[in-house]
């Protein structure tokens, strides 16, 4: 006999497929993805290393999940104390931001062109987590399992504007941006 709280899990794993089946490919899978991220309700480094892995893959993940992963990934680093600077010097290495070990400034010069003022790793995770603040008005409603449907839905949404991804840039490829236009490209003859 089932507990009532083995019914709840079931009846909202199923009112959750519900709502990404129209909007995933490969709905059981952002079912899980979802399910595992309305678990933590702060930051956890094993489930970024899972939304990185996601984000980086080429193959075998739709780029509806991959978009979505890097939203969850944005909301995680918002979770995260602006003090842990190994967590933060991990998370820039990923994303190819930081320099090799050793060097005087630990963030790539290159951020500069992107709009940010500094490289100094303390002034750069203040700015880099302000860009990362644009979408608050989503991840504030991201609480758990009380997270409203209205909520996921507004979360899946932002996580399809791609312009609204501040780390896609470091996460897709040149190549796989090219194609997801490709992709979006009606031809017509003339």
């Amino acid at each position: 006999m089932k507990s009532s709280g083995g019914r709840s899990r079931n009846s909202s794993r199923s009112h959750l497929f519900d709502i990404l089946t129209t909007e995933f490919p490969d709905a059981h899978q952002a079912v899980d993805l979802i399910d595992e991220f309305l678990q933590y309700g702060n930051y956890d480094h094993r489930f970024c290393l899972k939304l990185l892995a996601i984000a980086k893959q080429r193959a075998k993940v739709s780029w509806s999940l991959k978009r979505l992963a890097v939203l969850m990934l944005e909301n995680q680093i918002l979770r995260l104390d602006t003090d842990n600077l190994g967590e933060f010097d991990f998370l820039f290495a990923q994303l190819n931001l930081r320099q090799a070990p050793g060097l005087t400034e630990p963030i790539e010069r290159s951020v500069l062109k992107e709009g940010y003022s500094t490289t100094d790793r303390r002034g750069f995770i203040i700015e880099f987590r302000r860009k990362l603040e644009r979408l608050n008005h989503v991840h504030r409603k991201i609480s758990g399992r009380r997270t409203s449907a209205t909520a996921l839905r507004d979360f899946i949404s932002a996580s399809r504007r791609d312009c609204k991804l501040s780390l896609a840039r470091y996460l897709f490829t040149p190549e796989e941006i090219v194609d997801q236009i490709l992709r979006q490209l009606r031809v017509t003859k003339e």
